[in-house]
């Protein structure tokens, strides 16, 4: 009996949950319709064909059916009024992604007062937006997401300096302003941030100074600025902006207004200099040794290569012929004659070697003392065949 009451209550929450959930859900779903109306266009039409607003693209849901993200891009209306339609989806409590991204708008994306509404925002990006405006700020406003973790304002045609509201976003990790206009120093309130991984502050080219110090910095671009860096700073920067020198200094600490010795021992001594043109020096000498050496090495193993050469097998040669007279029987008459057939063979044989050239000319000979230039007639040499008389019979 008991168990059975238990089990009524359980399944009454169950019920009661899934009815808030979807009412939650269907509120959120007619919050960001009532804000898509503010862009104009075809995009209300386009989002009347989802029957659940968490499946329209740049939309996603947390577990509870809630709009946790929204993401707009590539879109383009003259008509449009961005800044109502953000006012508009400030009633998502439980966003903590707003991305929008490669837009053009009159006057850009102009962010309203009442964005602290979301204060459980955690990642914000304003991207590559167009706007017909001339050149406009960043919005101080920002300063008050004090649960942003990623800031990207890059590419908006922003204007002035840094603003000091940055040391508000005690949680932030990653902070893009590249590719705008910003003048000035980078205020010191940077090194204030204690969780601050990614600082990306390219292509301002007015910015001046140094960065100041922040150890947690992993990955920074500081490249086509007129920015420096100190001695003491971790991230990757020494091929893109120079080393501050003294005066960037004290520059920028007067700026900045602290203290003219802050950073002072950031400065560069002579030693430093003296440290890096010499393990320069050292680095050309052994690049010059290792190429010599190498050069030495291949001369050597050229002249240690054995000579090819042409070698005749003499032992097989034999230019002798037998001249000794020799007695000749014909018809039962004695004859001595020479023998004109060679013993073994006119020419010299070769022992795997390809045979010397010859010659047109018939009374050519061979050379024995320069075989690289031994030369034989085309044609064998002939020998007269004279007969002669024979000789009286032997007494013996």
């Amino acid at each position: 009996m008991l168990f059975k009451k238990f089990s009524d209550i359980l399944y009454v929450i169950i019920l009661f949950s899934e009815i808030f959930s979807v009412t939650i859900a269907n509120s959120d779903c007619d919050t960001l319709a009532k804000a898509l109306e503010y862009l104009k266009g075809n995009v209300l039409q386009n989002y009347s064909y989802y029957s659940n607003c968490c499946n329209y693209p740049g939309v996603a849901c947390d577990y509870g059916s809630q709009i946790s993200k929204f993401e707009l891009k590539d879109y383009s209306n003259s008509e449009a009024d961005i800044k109502s339609f953000i006012e508009a989806i400030t009633d998502l409590k439980a966003l903590t992604s707003l991305i929008i991204i490669n837009t053009s708008f009159p006057h850009g994306v102009v962010i309203p007062d009442n964005i602290t509404k979301l204060k459980y925002l955690k990642i914000l990006t304003l991207s590559n937006n167009q706007s017909e405006d001339a050149e406009s700020t960043i919005p101080e406003i920002i300063g008050s997401l004090t649960s942003l973790e990623e800031l990207t304002l890059s590419n908006n045609n922003y204007v002035g300096a840094i603003p000091k509201f940055i040391k508000n976003l005690k949680k932030l990790r990653k902070l893009n302003l590249s590719d705008n206009d910003l003048s000035g120093i980078v205020p010191i309130e940077i090194s204030e941030l204690d969780n601050l991984k990614e600082l990306n502050l390219k292509n301002n080219k007015k910015l001046k100074g140094y960065v100041p110090l922040n150890s947690n910095i992993e990955r920074c671009d500081y490249s086509d600025t007129n920015l420096c860096y100190l001695k003491g700073n971790l991230c990757n920067v020494y091929k893109t902006i120079p080393k501050c020198e003294k005066e960037d200094i004290i520059n920028t600490n007067k700026e900045n207004g602290v203290d003219s010795s802050t950073y002072e021992s950031e400065v560069p001594s002579i030693f430093d200099n003296m440290f890096k043109i010499s393990c320069g020096i050292i680095v050309v000498f052994l690049i010059i040794c290792s190429c010599l050496c190498l050069m030495c090495k291949f001369g050597l193993s050229r002249r240690s290569r054995p000579a090819v050469a042409i070698r005749i097998n003499n032992n097989n040669v034999n230019r002798n012929y037998n001249t000794a007279p020799s007695n000749t029987t014909i018809n039962n008459n004695t004859y001595n004659t020479y023998n004109s057939t060679p013993v073994n063979n006119c020419y010299p044989s070769y022992s795997e070697e390809a045979p010397p050239p010859y010659s047109e000319n018939i009374n050519a000979s061979y050379n024995n003392n320069n075989k690289s230039s031994d030369i034989y007639p085309l044609n064998p040499p002939t020998f007269p065949s004279t007969a002669y008389a024979p000789s009286a019979p032997s007494k013996y």
